[in-house]
């Protein structure tokens, strides 16, 4: 089994590492683009593990369903 239990999409939101000298987003990638390349690479669970929010699971949940 593969994994990587820590991945951001853009439902992260920005940034707020201190000593940043410029503000960026925690990630640029759609959910359904991480998923697509986790899996790819050969992921067995993906799970999207963005701050405060779980928009991207739901869109995913969203998407599983709905197909």
């Amino acid at each position: 089994m593969r994994c990587d239990l820590h991945v951001h999409s853009i439902a992260s939101g920005m940034c707020d590492t201190p000593g940043l000298t410029r503000i960026c987003k925690e990630s640029y990638n759609q959910p359904s683009h991480v998923y697509e390349r986790c899996k790819r690479l050969g992921m067995s669970i993906v799970t999207l593990t963005d701050h405060d929010s779980i928009e991207a699971a739901e869109a995913l949940a969203n998407a599983r369903t709905s197909s």
